[in-house]
């Protein structure tokens, strides 16, 4: 067993480095394209501001953009594929889109980013060069993912006191999937002045997405909402924001802090509740009392 499993992960890694030297050229004119991208203090600086809200783009979102679902996760959509492109261009000065920095630079990732994203500019250059915007500074999207990817990990610690203490004092309201269970077990809302919870389908999202809308929609207009729902995530806060809501895209903060706090180097399953990029077979039932006593409403 142990012997397959090595034989899996040596082809696994030759066929990323394979797909890296295709891609090469890609990496190139993709950077060419001309995206100006916060650092990550920068964008956290925007969105510390009461009322300043972000959605941010990744991978996936361009796969389903192009049709193209994400395994496991979300089914391609053709409405969650428009809505996502016109989130993309959605202009106000309050509303931060966001992109990954990867657009910009790979010097300061690890290799096994590197070739991921060298493969998806590949299949996806003429995607990210419609999306572009010539006079727009977007935000970083991984300012909600500031440690695994990063070869330099010096600042992270900064970054992660930064965004607790946007949550901290505030009545917070997570919308996320029903296994995401974000904070249960880590500091990250410890500061928070209360907390609800919107539980969502862990897959296809998207599918359920006027149900949730109307349910995040009865929240007070004091409340943070913070949104933890992959690429519904998008289209979802730009509505939220249009009705008047302080919205922030988090993603897989959770899954970040957990490995930032364990000082792994590599992502790695935590076997109590969802995390970036595992399967998400197997997790227990969480009986944590204050998870519980924050759960808002269920979308089924």
């Amino acid at each position: 067993m142990i012997m397959t499993n090595i034989i899996k992960k040596t082809y696994g890694n030759f066929l990323l480095f394979l797909r890296y030297l295709i891609s090469i050229r890609f990496i190139r004119k993709t950077h060419n394209i001309g995206y100006k991208i916060m650092t990550i203090a920068d964008t956290i600086d925007f969105i510390s501001v009461p009322g300043n809200s972000m959605i941010r783009f990744g991978d996936g979102e361009i796969d389903l953009i192009n049709g193209v679902g994400i395994a496991n996760y979300q089914n391609a959509n053709e409405e969650l594929a428009e809505k996502l492109e016109k989130a993309a261009f959605f202009n106000d000065k309050k509303m931060l889109i966001c992109f990954p920095d990867s657009l910009v630079t790979l010097n300061d990732k690890k290799n096994k980013t590197k070739r991921h994203w060298a493969y998806s500019f590949r299949i996806h250059f003429n995607t990210y060069q419609r999306l572009f915007r010539p006079n727009y500074i977007y935000g970083n999207s991984f300012v909600s993912r500031p440690y695994i990817v990063y070869k330099d990990a010096t600042n992270v610690d900064k970054y992660f006191f930064s965004l607790i203490n946007i949550f901290s004092g505030r009545d917070v309201a997570i919308i996320e999937g029903e296994y995401s269970r974000s904070g249960v077990g880590n500091d990250l809302f410890s500061g928070a002045k209360s907390i609800k919870r919107i539980l969502c389908p862990s897959k296809n999202a998207f599918d359920k997405y006027y149900k949730i809308l109307d349910a995040a929609l009865t929240l007070s207009k004091d409340t943070l909402i913070l949104l933890a729902l992959g690429p519904t995530a998008k289209p979802l806060g730009v509505e939220l924001f249009n009705n008047g809501y302080w919205v922030l895209d988090i993603g897989h903060i959770d899954s970040e802090y957990e490995w930032f706090l364990r000082k792994t180097s590599h992502k790695i399953s935590i076997r109590t509740k969802h995390t970036a990029e595992c399967s998400d077979d197997k997790i227990p039932e969480c009986k944590d009392p204050g998870y519980l006593r924050s759960i808002f409403k269920i979308i089924t």
